[in-house]
C-alpha cells in the first residue's frame, strides 16, 4: 500500500507517464525488488489494465451516440489492440522460455543477462494458474472500486439522475483523459473528459465543470494524506530513501 500511495502521489508532480517509474524504485527501496523486475511486474499490471479498460470502454460505447461514441470506440480498439499484444507476448515467452534464455546469451554484459533473467523470472510466475487468477482478480477489483468512487460520488451529490451507464461513461472518458494527458495527473484532461461526458448528459456546463473539480479534489486528497504519512513514518520515508540513495553512490563510487 506504501508503495501503491507514493507512486500515486508521484503521478501528481510528475508528467506524462514518467510518474510510472515511482512504483519499482518504490518496490525496490522497500523488498529490494530488482528494478527490472519491477517493470516487469509494471508491464503486466498495464496489460491487464488495457483488457479491464478496453471492456469498460467497449460496454460504454452500447449507450453513447455521435462523435464521443466514436471516440471512445476508437480509444477501445486501440487498449484492445494494446492488451492483445502484451497477452501474446506474455504467451509466447511462458511457452517458449528459452527465447530469453538465449536472447541472454547474446548479451554483451553481465548486467544485461542479469536484467532479462529477472524480466524470466517475472513472467515465468504467470505460469501458476493461481497466481494469474489472483492478479487478474486484483485488477478486477481496483477498476470496481475505482468506479464505485465515481457512482457514489454522484449518488452523493443526487447530479441530474445519472444511471449506473453514465457513470461508467464518465468514468471511462475521465481515464481516458489521464491516459492521453502529458500534465502531471492528467490535470485539464481528466476534469474536461468528465465535465464534457457531464454536459453531454444534460447537465450545465458551468455545474459540469464544478463537478469535474470537485471530483478531482475528493480524489486527490486522500492520496496525498496517505503518501504524506508513509513519508513521513512509512517504509518508504524521505530519511529512508535518502539513506538508500546514500548507500547507491557508494557502491558506485566502489565500482560495485
Amino acid at each position: 500500500m506504501a508503495v501503491q500511495s507514493v507512486a500515486q502521489l508521484v503521478t501528481l508532480l510528475i508528467p506524462s507517464r514518467l510518474s510510472e517509474v515511482a512504483k519499482p524504485v518504490g518496490l525496490n527501496l522497500v523488498s529490494a525488488l530488482p528494478f527490472s523486475r519491477g517493470f516487469t511486474v509494471l508491464a503486466i499490471e498495464r496489460i491487464f489494465d488495457a483488457v479491464f479498460l478496453a471492456g469498460l470502454a467497449f460496454a460504454a460505447v452500447a449507450i453513447l451516440t455521435g462523435q464521443q461514441r466514436e471516440t471512445v470506440q476508437s480509444s477501445g480498439l486501440v487498449l484492445a489492440g494494446i492488451a492483445v499484444t502484451g497477452l501474446l507476448v506474455i504467451g509466447v515467452v511462458l511457452a517458449r522460455p528459452a527465447i530469453l534464455e538465449r536472447l541472454s546469451d547474446r548479451m554483451p554484459a553481465e548486467w544485461l543477462r542479469v536484467q532479462l533473467e529477472h524480466v524470466a523470472g517475472a513472467v515465468s510466475r504467470l505460469a501458476s494458474l493461481r497466481t494469474t487468477s489472483v492478479a487478474i482478480g486484483l485488477s478486477a477489483i481496483s477498476w470496481l472500486a475505482a468506479y464505485l468512487i465515481f457512482v457514489v460520488f454522484f449518488f452523493v451529490l443526487g447530479t441530474g439522475g445519472l444511471t449506473l451507464g453514465q457513470v461508467l461513461v464518465v468514468f471511462v472518458a475521465s481515464t481516458l483523459g489521464l491516459i492521453i494527458s502529458v500534465a502531471p495527473g492528467g490535470l485539464g484532461t481528466f476534469e474536461g473528459a468528465i465535465a464534457l461526458s457531464l454536459a453531454a448528459f444534460g447537465l450545465p456546463m458551468a455545474t459540469a465543470i464544478a463537478m469535474a473539480l470537485l471530483l478531482r479534489l475528493c480524489l486527490v486528497i486522500p492520496v496525498i494524506a496517505i503518501a504524506s504519512w508513509f513519508l513521513i513514518s512509512g517504509d518508504l520515508s524521505l530519511s529512508r530513501i535518502l539513506a538508500r540513495l546514500r548507500d547507491w553512490r557508494g557502491r558506485n563510487d566502489r565500482g560495485e
